[in-house]
């Protein structure tokens, strides 16, 4: 390698590497998709949620669930009370699971589910409609507990996310308003109004409860840390003490690996196994490589196939014994040859054509004189026999044709 390819190189790693640095050292911007995994520290993650459960349910259990609802509930004890908590921005399960949660909840237990959209064969069965404002500007929104354990109700501001779902109907009448949202929305042309309606609502359903909360975004790591952590508080404290289940599932932040290999993937000796597999295939390519240079193949130079498919056509035509076809293509081959080679005219006179085609190939006059006069006499002929073949040959001869 030459000195100028080398610090072309050099400045070509150079400036790779101060790329890949100033990526790495780039601050990230925030990510403000929907997460709700108790993993997700985005804005609308539910880390810091999820770690401080067990600050507000000292007393009882915590377990994150990592399959759907449907299969956890088939394997659920029935004997011992529980409670199950979803929060996410859509959650719309199948027939199946619908009725596999309520009938979970018939037997005693409790759901908690917060979601901007519950719609499908569970809202139905529950006979709840929910409504969601949209606007163009973003206004604040408040919400408040209707009934809240402390003597005082406290309002609470919030102004980000997809916040302005309520419930526009509640059939079960025994269904109790435990909180409210206010926003302020415009109506008609150049006006507003107020809407003021509940997000947070006590369904007794069976032997068991569903609370019902239309607000996801108020769980997110942002307002945890942005001094609404009170309303959590507040929200979470008409859970009853008893066993906690955490779906970490029904997200819209959960991670699915589709690969083929999502199985090896997901076990932790298997993946180490695998990626060190690859790496050390990488390691072993890019060695062998360096100590042993790549075969360099023979390249075969081109055969000149004219003359053997000159010979193969005689052949054809010499096995179909067709003399009058061949001695006609060796005239035409031979006029075509002069006429190209010599610019020869062959209507001239036949005593001023033989001088012409004498003068300019060297070859006696009279020579070919005997040449033309014999073409004359074949050309008269209806048929014709090897022996005329063999005379024209050796006549043409001296012109290497």
């Amino acid at each position: 390698m030459s000195k100028g390819n080398k610090i072309i190189l050099i400045l070509f790693g150079v400036s790779f590497l101060g790329i890949l640095v100033a990526e790495m050292l780039r601050p990230k911007p925030l990510n403000w998709r929907p997460d709700f995994t108790r993993a997700g520290k985005s804005p609308f993650g539910c880390y810091v949620l999820f770690n401080e459960l067990d600050g507000l349910f000292p007393e009882n259990d915590i377990t994150p669930l990592q399959q759907d609802v449907y299969g956890w509930l088939q394997q659920q004890d029935t004997s011992q009370r529980s409670t199950l908590v979803i929060i996410n921005d859509r959650t719309i399960m199948d027939p199946a699971a619908s009725r596999s949660l309520l009938a979970y909840v018939a037997r005693g237990n409790t759901a908690f589910i917060s979601s901007g959209d519950m719609g499908g064969y569970l809202a139905d069965s529950l006979g709840i409609s929910l409504n969601t404002s949209y606007g163009i500007t973003e206004s604040p929104v408040e919400l408040e507990l209707s009934h809240g354990r402390k003597e005082q109700t406290r309002t609470f501001e919030y102004d980000k996310g997809y916040l302005r779902t309520y419930f526009s109907e509640v059939a079960n009448k025994k269904a109790r308003a435990l909180g409210k949202v206010r926003f302020e929305e415009i109506y008609g042309l150049d006006s507003t109004r107020v809407v003021e309606a509940p997000n947070f609502i006590r369904l007794p359903y069976g032997s068991g409860t569903f609370l019902l909360h239309t607000t996801p975004y108020a769980f997110g790591n942002y307002y945890m840390l942005d001094g609404n952590a009170a309303y959590i508080e507040a929200v979470m404290s008409y859970l009853p003490d008893q066993s906690l289940y955490w779906d970490n599932y029904l997200k819209s932040g959960l991670i699915v690996i589709d690969s083929p290999l999502r199985f090896v993937l997901a076990q932790d000796p298997l993946r180490w196994a695998y990626y060190t597999g690859i790496l050390g295939l990488l390691l072993f390519v890019l060695t062998r490589a360096r100590r042993k240079q790549r075969i360099i193949p023979v390249m075969e130079p081109l055969k000149n196939s004219s003359v053997a498919f000159a010979q193969t056509v005689g052949d054809l035509y010499y096995q179909n014994r067709d003399y009058s076809d061949l001695i006609d293509k060796r005239q035409g081959f031979f006029r075509e040859s002069l006429n190209e080679r010599y610019r020869l005219n062959w209507s001239d006179d036949p005593s001023e054509l033989r001088r012409k085609i004498a003068l300019k190939s060297g070859i006696d006059e009279k020579q070919v004189g005997v040449l033309l006069k014999y073409m004359e006499t074949l050309n008269k002929k209806s048929s014709h026999t090897q022996e005329d073949l063999m005379e024209l040959h050796r006549l043409l001869q001296p012109f290497n044709l």
